[in-house]
C-alpha cells in the first residue's frame, strides 16, 4: 500500500469532518478521535520520530517526524511532553475525553477528567493531523480548520448552544457579516461567545482584536471574546544550533512572541477575555508581560473557565 492511499482516505474524511461540523457536535467528536487515530497510524507506519532542538526559554522538549525515504521532508516540531505517540493510547484516552463530555453537558464544562490530560489529548488530535499534512500532503489551513472544528465541537457539547460562524450587524444600506470562526449565541439574555482559533497569532492576533472591537461597538455587552491558539512556535535556522542525535544541525525551535503589541490592543483596541494554548509560552503564562489578557492552558477553559464565559 502507497502513503497516497491513506492520507487520501483521510483527506476524504477531513471534508466530510467539514462538512457537518455545525450539524452533530456529538457525533464530530466521536469522528474526530478515529481520525485523529488514523492520522497517528499514518505517521507510525511511514514516518520516524526525531528529537528537534529547543532554542528557547525553559526545559522543554520536542520532536519531529520525517518520512522514511532519502531526502524526505519533516513535520513541523510537536511538544514531545503533551503528545501521545502511539494511537492505541490516543483511542483509549479519547474514549474517556467522549465520556467525560457525555457527563459534563448539564455542567457547562469538563468534570471527570483533568486539564492536563484534556491538554494532552486534544493537542494530540490537532498535532497528530498537522504533522501527517506537513509529511504527506503539504497545505496551509488544513490544520488550523481542523483545531476550528475541535473547538466548536467541544465547546458547542458543553455549553449546550448552538455552534455559528459569522456575525450580522447593520451597516448603512444593509448588513453586514462577519466571519469570526465560531460563535455560541444564547437564547437567555446572556453574551455571545466568540472564538477565534490560530495555530499561532504572530500576525493574525490583529484581526481577532479588531472584531472584538467592532461587536462591543456595535452591541456593548451582547458579546464576550477569547482566542484558542495552538502555539507561537516556528524552525529557525541557526550554525551555533548544535545537532541532538546527529541530526539536524543549525536547525531549531523557537517562539515568537509579541506581548508589548498584545498588550497595546488590549488596552487601546477591544478587550479580550482570554488566551487558551494547546502548548503556551512559558513567559506568558506566568505572568512576566504586563497588560496581556488571561493566558491558560486550552485544557483550563474546558475543565474551569467555560462556565464564567457564558455567564
Amino acid at each position: 500500500m502507497t502513503v497516497d492511499m491513506p492520507i487520501a482516505r483521510l483527506l476524504a474524511d477531513f471534508e466530510n469532518l467539514k462538512k457537518s461540523r455545525r450539524t452533530a457536535p456529538v457525533e464530530i467528536l466521536q469522528t474526530i478521535g478515529k481520525f485523529s487515530a488514523g492520522s497517528l497510524k499514518l505517521l507510525r507506519e511511514h514516518s520516524t520520530v526525531r528529537p528537534f532542538a529547543w532554542t528557547g526559554r525553559g526545559a522543554r522538549r520536542y520532536s519531529i517526524f520525517i518520512l522514511d525515504e532519502p531526502g524526505a521532508r519533516i513535520s513541523r516540531a510537536v511538544n514531545t511532553d503533551q503528545f501521545i505517540f502511539d494511537p492505541d493510547e490516543f483511542i483509549s484516552g479519547w474514549s474517556e475525553l467522549l465520556e467525560a463530555v457525555a457527563s459534563s453537558r448539564s455542567q457547562g464544562r469538563l468534570i471527570y477528567l483533568d486539564a492536563v490530560r484534556v491538554n494532552a489529548l486534544c493537542y494530540s488530535a490537532v498535532m497528530s493531523w498537522a504533522a501527517a499534512v506537513d509529511l504527506f500532503k503539504p497545505s496551509n489551513g488544513l490544520a488550523g480548520t481542523y483545531f476550528e472544528i475541535l473547538t466548536g465541537a467541544l465547546i458547542g457539547n458543553l455549553s449546550g448552544r448552538d455552534v455559528g460562524s459569522e456575525v450580522k450587524l447593520p451597516v448603512p444600506g444593509g448588513y453586514e457579516k462577519i466571519k469570526v470562526d465560531l460563535t455560541f449565541e444564547a437564547n437567555n439574555g446572556r453574551p455571545c461567545l466568540v472564538v477565534p482559533t490560530k495555530i499561532s497569532t504572530r500576525e493574525r492576533i490583529s484581526q481577532a482584536y479588531v472584531h472584538a472591537r467592532i461587536l462591543e461597538t456595535a452591541r456593548p455587552g451582547d458579546y464576550r471574546t477569547i482566542i484558542c491558539v495552538v502555539n507561537e512556535t516556528n524552525t529557525v535556522n541557526d550554525a551555533k544550533i548544535k545537532e541532538i542525535d546527529g541530526q539536524y544541525p543549525g536547525r531549531g525551535l523557537k517562539e515568537t512572541l509579541v506581548p508589548g503589541t498584545i498588550a497595546l490592543y488590549q488596552k487601546y483596541i477591544a478587550q479580550l477575555e482570554g488566551m487558551y494554548y494547546l502548548d503556551p509560552p512559558a513567559s506568558y503564562l506566568a505572568g512576566n508581560c504586563p497588560g496581556m489578557p488571561l493566558v491558560r492552558p486550552y485544557g483550563h477553559l474546558l475543565t474551569e473557565d467555560l462556565p464564567y464565559l457564558l455567564e
